[in-house]
């Protein structure tokens, strides 16, 4: 259990020297600061607060989207992580315990990654943030009369649909939880494939994020059940039996066992010698 917690403090370290790490933040920054702004106009205008819950709506515009998905690939771009200190302490232990400190780590990142997307969209509201019960007037206004999106080039729509179904607090916890799994599921699924054929992994999320931009020409179609990526956004799952989307029950379902399902094909894998040996000395 200590070499596990060694190896994960060695593969978080190296992620804070990773450049990588601080280009997905700085592009996640950047839309923050191009999205939000524009609303920040506007309750400064009508002199009104903004309600925490309005970074529910952010993962509605594709751009976000994309900055999103594309950090947690940078974040996952090193999976699974090698280096002779670690190989070092392999040899104490065993390639087991290697690999247990691989999800370790990717357990790690997924709870800390909606954390701080969360940390980050509040430090860009700051001063109009407002922790409140209530979606406000200003986010209201808004989702009634869009012709206020025009007027200050606001391009952050808030859905009446997901007002009027959650409070605030049950989108934002909805929303991080979202993010959670589906980081867990991106992380679990590199992880998996690229310890099968070193790149697999990476090229399969490739395909997810194609998938879910593919939805923009064609949303009508059940492609929509089979892009994980897209259920960042509660607007992209079912509010109503009429709407023909996912429901939570089944997005979270389809998370759940595809975690399961890499985590135990990482487990069958391990059972064989030669695969250790092949994945350590590549």
């Amino acid at each position: 259990m200590k070499i596990s917690s060694k190896l994960v403090q060695i593969f978080l370290l190296d992620l804070l020297k990773n450049p990588l790490l601080y280009m997905g933040l700085l592009l996640i920054s950047l839309n923050l600061v191009s999205l939000l702004t524009p609303l920040k106009a506007a309750a400064t205008y009508f002199d009104l607060g903004i309600s925490m819950g309005v970074i529910v709506f952010l993962f509605n515009e594709k751009l976000m989207s994309l900055a999103v998905m594309t950090c947690l690939l940078l974040l996952y771009a090193n999976l699974p992580f090698k280096n002779d200190l670690q190989l070092s302490l392999i040899v104490r232990s065993s390639t087991s315990t290697w690999f247990v400190a691989q999800i370790g780590y990717v357990f790690l990142l997924s709870i800390g990654y909606p954390i701080i997307l969360l940390l980050l969209s509040g430090l860009v509201l700051w001063q109009q943030v407002e922790l409140t019960h209530e979606w406000g007037k200003l986010l209201g206004s808004i989702a009634y009369y869009p012709s206020l999106l025009e007027e200050f080039s606001i391009f952050l729509y808030p859905s009446n649909g997901v007002m009027t179904t959650y409070t605030p607090l049950e989108a934002i916890l909805f929303t991080l939880t979202l993010l959670m799994l589906v980081s867990l599921f991106a992380g679990v699924l590199i992880l998996t494939f690229n310890l099968i054929y070193s790149g697999l992994g990476f090229a399969i999320y490739a395909v997810l994020m194609f998938v879910e931009f593919s939805l923009m020409f064609f949303p009508g179609y059940a492609i929509k059940y089979f892009s994980p990526l897209s259920w960042l956004s509660l607007e992209r799952i079912s509010l109503s039996f009429m709407d023909n989307l996912p429901s939570m029950t089944y997005v979270v379902t389809f998370l759940v066992v595809s975690i399961i399902t890499c985590l135990l094909a990482i487990f069958f894998l391990l059972k064989s010698s030669r695969f250790r040996e092949r994945v350590i000395n590549e």
